[in-house]
């Protein structure tokens, strides 16, 4: 049994080496919505607002663009709504995303899988800090283990991308930036407690000097946890604990007028118990990032980046019986990568760029892959017209060479409507596990196609009302599956294929001092073989968030709302929806308490077959943030 241990809190290790009818008026609704709001609608925090409407994002373009002039599907969570919802772990955020299907299988720290618009679990690349940490032995990513505490801004990006980013970028990319240094320095102590004998403690500082900024943070979470399975064995019948340690520090010094650098550097690492058909089994986890980057600006039309990192994903699995086999995944993976930005208008950008990677497995047959990448993107911003399209060349050690393609369309309408139409092409390689059981599997392979949508509310409004609506297709084939060979081996093979079909509508306002962002999702993902659903996707998703501020007090609720969904052995698991409750008492600048319930009407559901869900729960902190 995993107990509760204050020390050592961290311990830093680097080795460097180098249906569908029902969303056909739902256009003309949005646009209704958005010539009908009143002009006083708006009565929050100006600067706030105006903080909102000049976002910035990276990674739809692997440039600097506003959120709302980007041409690719993408959300943004920032600092401020990691605080305000309080959630409690990475796939707990994540779940509101419109187009994303959180799964886990039982308590905290579990096996969880993201599912964006259908595509498979190992279809999201995600990134942290610009490091890649998808699992070259397993494909996915360990995300249950990054704390959210340590993040600063998710970027997520639904749709093909992989003419950017290369493999893996079927469904969307998923880039997470860890928390930055600020000019005015502050201190952080974070103590939290709450059901399942919960805790959590967090200390951190920031501050900078006048070309220097840094930030440092550190914490520390242990939940007794609730027994993961419906199983009654006695070997499984038990809570399943969960420990979690992370650090995260990261540095920038600008050099001068155009010269700035940086290093960041993340560690998430503990111990996760779960059920299986032996005594005492758990797991340990370490996910490991750093990066050292630096950008010149050379001339007001040439910019450049320089990078270069590492990433480890390290899980162990073992029980406490007796000369007991303990199985190890590790991948250490190695990049580098330079791009260029020439603007040469004012309206349009050339992004030249080349990455390279070295993966090295521990303990595989094959034990290690590169991958060096050439990557050409054209971006056009004109008064009526927008276009980014972008070619990338991968070559893949023990695979071969990859060619994708992509193109984002975009006619504003009006100043305050934008219409785009999207086509892309992406590719997942095979894992080295693949790749050892079978060295002739090839690479999986998708076209999607899209049409978007997105609008504000009328000038004078502070576009304090934004919708967005998307409708896609992705067709995947190639799609590897392990499966018994002629002499009972099982070997993986490109024998299954999907095609993929939905629809993404979201909205947000700020409406006589509430908060209200909601988002609905219509997917059909079909066994293009079987002509069967996709396992463990449901066709329907829904998420409301309602806030407010009052004076001192800030509250807020949430409901996610799901219908069916199917598993293995064509098992139907049942619809559902759960109500999350929220409120922070704010005594100062610098003192707050926070409060929140989660599934506030004990709602029994099952998101994987014979796998629990947490009942109600409950979480009281405590957030002293001094200025220094």
């Amino acid at each position: 049994m995993l107990k509760p241990a204050l020390a050592p809190l961290f311990c830093i290790r680097i080795d460097w080496g180098l249906t569908m009818k029902s969303f056909h008026s739902i256009p003309a609704l949005m646009l209704g919505l958005s010539a009908a709001l009143p002009a006083n609608a708006n009565t929050g925090d100006s600067n706030e607002n105006d903080a909102a409407n000049n976002t910035v994002v990276i990674t739809a373009t692997r440039t600097e663009q506003s959120l709302d002039s980007t041409l690719a599907a993408t959300t943004v969570i920032t600092r401020e709504d990691i605080e305000r919802y309080q959630a409690r772990d990475l796939p707990e955020l994540l779940n509101r995303v419109v187009g994303l299907t959180i799964t886990s299988n039982g308590a905290k720290g579990s096996a969880a899988s993201i599912f964006t618009r259908g595509t498979n679990s190992n279809h999201t690349l995600i990134i942290v800090d610009g490091q890649r940490i998808n699992s070259a032995t397993l494909g996915s990513t360990a995300f249950q283990f990054i704390n959210p505490d340590q993040i600063e801004r998710i970027e997520i990006v639904r749709g093909a991308r992989a003419s950017l980013y290369g493999s893996d970028a079927i469904g969307g990319v998923i880039q997470i930036f860890t928390k930055q240094g600020s000019q005015k320095a502050k201190g952080l102590v974070k103590v939290a407690t709450g059901t399942n004998n919960t805790q959590e403690i967090q200390l951190g500082a920031q501050g900078g000097f006048e070309k220097t900024q840094f930030n440092l943070n550190h914490s520390y979470i242990y939940s007794g946890g609730f027994d993961s399975t419906v199983s009654k064995d006695p070997l499984s019948e038990d809570d399943d604990a969960y420990i979690n340690k992370s650090l995260n520090t990261n540095i920038t010094h600008q050099l001068n007028d155009r010269v700035s650098v940086s290093a960041s550097y993340l560690q998430n690492r503990g111990e996760n118990e779960f059920d299986r058909s032996s005594q005492g089994a758990f797991g340990s986890f370490e996910i490991e990032t750093i990066q050292l980057s630096t950008d010149i600006e050379v001339n007001e039309y040439l910019g450049l980046t320089a990078k270069i990192g590492k990433a480890t994903d390290l899980s162990t699995d073992q029980n406490e019986e007796p000369d007991s086999t303990t199985d190890t995944f590790e991948t250490n993976r190695t990049s580098a990568a330079l791009q260029a930005e020439i603007a040469f208008t004012d309206q349009q950008t050339i992004v030249v760029a080349h990455d390279y990677f070295d993966d090295k497995v521990v303990d595989s047959t094959m034990s290690n892959r590169k991958t060096e990448s050439d990557i050409l993107q054209y971006i056009a911003d004109f008064e009526y017209v927008s276009v980014a399209t972008s070619i990338r060349q991968d070559r893949i050690e023990h695979i071969g060479t990859e060619v994708t393609e992509s193109i984002d369309f975009g006619f504003h309408v009006t100043p305050s409507l934008l219409a785009s139409i999207s086509w892309g092409s992406a590719f997942r390689a095979p894992t080295v596990s693949d790749l050892s059981a079978n060295p002739d599997v090839d690479p999986e392979s998708s076209i999607n196609r899209e049409f978007g949508l997105k609008g504000t509310g009328l000038k004078g409004q502070d576009h304090q009302f934004k919708w967005q609506v998307s409708a896609f297709q992705n067709r995947i084939n190639q799609l590897i599956a392990w499966s018994p060979d002629a002499a009972g081996t099982w070997k993986p093979g490109n024998i299954d294929k999907a095609e993929i079909k939905g629809v993404e509508l979201s909205f947000s306002t700020i409406l006589f001092d509430w908060q209200l962002s909601s988002n609905a999702t219509y997917i059909d993902a079909e066994d293009a073989t079987t002509h069967t659903q996709l396992l463990r996707r449901p066709k329907q998703t829904l998420n409301v968030d309602l806030d407010r501020r009052w004076q001192k007090v800030s509250f807020g609720t949430s409901l996610h709302a799901s219908n069916e969904r199917f598993d293995f052995g064509d098992v139907e698991i049942a619809g559902f929806g759960t109500v999350d409750l929220r409120t922070a008492y704010h005594c100062n600048d610098e003192l707050k308490f926070q409060f929140s319930v989660t599934n506030l009407f004990d709602q029994d559901y099952q998101l994987v077959n014979t796998y629990n869900t947490e009942g109600v729960g409950a979480m009281l902190a405590v957030v002293y943030q001094p200025v220094l």
